[in-house]
């Protein structure tokens, strides 16, 4: 029952988080992918007037997903201010990526602002080479940056939330299942969690069992 529930919370946080604009995408992963920059730095990089690299990172600043970071004096003498990503703009870039590898290369470079714990987990995924998994997690990540603005909220339980999206997808297909059973023994930690979080849910649905057995007997004997 909460697995189900979690799966379809997913689904419908993930299919209502709206693609970004092509110049948005393009500036965002500028920041992901390079670090730190001026407005004319990203006008230059990406190939863009001015006028449009500004208005798309005042926008991406309004959405959260970077902030300004410093002041400097650029090659013409002028005062520049300096953007770089948030925590949710790292999200929604490793969201963005097309590849797990891709998003993998974007996570180490942007460590600092991950839970320890998250690049373990996508390092993992990757080690699955399952599509499953793999599109399950990313629509988690796609859930949470629909329904949240709080960017510590992604430290707190995103360690969480691969756990629900690995184990939803392991109940749904069984070569998931032997998947993950070949190569988590490497995965010490991650084994551990898993072996507590399926405790648990054995546990919640035997109190299922005995709260679905009394109603029953309740409607056998009215």
């Amino acid at each position: 029952m909460r697995r189900d529930s979690i799966k379809n919370m997913m689904e419908r946080y993930s299919k209502a988080l709206p693609e970004l604009p092509d110049r948005k995408k393009k500036v965002l992963l500028f920041f992901a992918e390079k670090g730190e920059a001026n407005i004319y730095k990203v006008s230059e990089d990406c190939d863009m007037r001015y006028s449009t690299a500004h208005s798309s990172v005042k926008a991406l600043e309004k959405e959260g997903f970077v902030r300004l970071k410093s002041e400097e004096i650029n090659e013409k003498g002028v005062t520049a201010k300096v953007y770089g990503l948030t925590t949710k703009g790292l999200h929604r870039s490793i969201y963005a990526m097309s590849t797990w590898h891709e998003k993998i290369v974007i996570a180490e470079k942007w460590q600092s602002l991950l839970n320890p714990n998250v690049l373990e987990w996508m390092k993992f995924i990757e080690v699955l080479k399952d599509p499953n998994v793999e599109k399950m997690v990313s629509d988690q990540i796609g859930s949470f940056l629909s329904c949240c603005n709080d960017a510590g909220f992604f430290i707190d339980v995103v360690d969480e939330s691969f756990f629900d999206a690995v184990l939803a997808t392991m109940i749904d297909f069984d070569e998931t299942n032997s998947k993950v059973m070949r190569k988590i023994g490497s995965y010490p930690r991650i084994k551990e969690r898993l072996l507590k979080l399926l405790e648990e849910d054995i546990a919640w649905r035997q109190e299922d069992v005995k709260r679905y057995s009394m109603i029953k007997a309740g409607f056998e004997k009215a």
